[in-house]
């Protein structure tokens, strides 16, 4: 309630729209409609939901950079006026383009993780 009460704060209710609960696969759906997602964990550097949302198209920004390695699309803020810029930026540019990035493949991690075994 309180965020749909900022919403309309904002005039944003035609943009921002509050499901709930929803099943993996309407979430899905939902993420190929998205331009940003907001990895907001302090903690959390590497989520399946992030690499889910940039697969569907999205511009990913966190606090937590999850690999060595840049990966395209993904962004990171070191605080929350840093995320809120960058959001901003992505947003307002509509020249930005909405690409499926697939850093990491299963049978690319399944080899990986082969090797740490020695096989």
């Amino acid at each position: 309630d309180k965020l749909k009460k900022l919403a309309g704060a904002n005039s944003l209710q035609n943009n921002i729209s509050i499901a709930g609960e929803l099943p993996h696969s309407q979430v899905l759906h939902r993420m190929k409609r998205a331009r940003v997602f907001l990895h907001t964990s302090n903690y959390e550097g590497f989520g399946v939901v992030c690499l889910e949302a940039l697969f569907a198209g999205a511009s990913v920004i966190s606090f937590c950079k999850p690999m060595d390695q840049t990966i395209p699309h993904w962004h990171i803020a070191e605080n929350k006026e840093q995320m809120i810029k960058k959001a901003i930026e992505l947003l307002r540019n509509p020249s930005i383009e909405k690409i499926n990035v697939l850093p990491y493949t299963a049978q690319g991690s399944i080899e990986k993780v082969m090797q740490l075994f020695g096989k």
